[in-house]
């Protein structure tokens, strides 16, 4: 009896011990684990780049173009010009070019190349007429008009260049710097400088209150010789052919007359714009008998 009492404390020692075996191996704990970590990528964002600037054509009146290679093509409000873009204006023509804040004004008969544009500089190369810079109301970004070995610059102004063999620089608002041949000078509003070919910018001199013209016709036989008196720097044309007048004002020419009635129209325009005309006719009758001299040598 005793020993079968025995065996039944063991029998229930062996169930009892695989019941723990068996739930250590099927509820054993899982492993702890180390929190995740949240990875957060930064992309690194380059230095503002200044936006791009443009030049645009905003106004025209006339026959306005464009070189494209080795033609002259019509130009449109709302063109674009990139460096290196020519753009002219024909007879009593202009146009208007806006580069951010900053405008220029072609004149007439007036031709342009775009230069550096950056967001510091605007520069604009003019081969012949006349323009006008304008900054606009911000100061810090520099306008620059180049003709013939002249600078004129400002950042913060308004002036007008001529530009017909010689140079006329007159400041309208603002201070202008003006170089030519390696010599600076200050242009003031109210204040004009001529730059002769080859030389330095002349001392600045205040711009007249009014436009004059003057012209007075000599000569004889199939010649007419022109002397006129005007404001100094003005752009002079006589019958379309242009040139610049001194720095007192002063312009000669002689002109080539036909058989019959011939009219001379002189024009003047200063660099701010304002024009003057005066019409010369002249009469070449060669229908008259030349004149005979006899000559006796008694």
């Amino acid at each position: 009896m005793v020993r079968y009492f025995a065996a039944a404390l063991v029998a229930i020692a062996i169930v009892v011990g695989t019941g723990y075996l068996v739930r250590d191996h099927l509820f054993a704990a899982t492993p702890s684990r180390p929190p995740a970590i949240a990875v957060v990528v930064t992309t690194a964002v380059d230095a503002a780049v200044p936006e791009r600037q443009t030049s645009v054509v905003v106004d025209l009146d006339g026959r306005v173009e464009k070189r494209a290679g080795t033609t002259w093509l019509p130009v449109a409000i709302g063109d674009e010009l990139s460096p290196q873009d020519s753009i002219r204006t024909g007879e009593d023509a202009h146009a208007h070019i806006k580069t951010g804040a900053q405008l220029v004004e072609l004149g007439d008969r007036s031709e342009v190349t775009v230069g550096e544009i950056s967001a510091t500089v605007s520069q604009f190369l003019l081969s012949e007429g006349r323009v006008t810079a304008n900054t606009g109301p911000t100061r810090g970004h520099t306008i620059r008009i180049e003709t013939r070995g002249t600078v004129a610059e400002t950042d913060a102004g308004t002036f007008a260049v001529a530009s017909a063999g010689d140079v006329a620089v007159a400041a309208e608002r603002g201070n202008v710097t003006v170089t030519a041949q390696h010599e600076s000078i200050q242009v003031h509003a109210g204040e004009q400088t001529i730059v002769a070919t080859g030389a330095a910018p002349s001392a600045p001199t205040r711009i007249p209150a009014s436009l004059f013209l003057k012209v007075s016709a000599g000569g004889r036989d199939a010649i007419a010789l022109l002397h006129g008196e005007t404001e100094p720097g003005a752009i002079v044309s006589i019958n379309g052919v242009r040139s610049l007048a001194n720095a007192k004002g002063g312009f000669d020419s002689n002109v080539a007359l036909t058989a019959g009635d011939n009219v001379i129209v002189v024009s003047v325009q200063d660099a701010t714009g304002r024009s003057k005309q005066q019409v010369i006719k002249r009469n070449l009758d060669r229908t008259k008998p030349a004149i005979k001299t006899e000559v006796d040598w008694k």
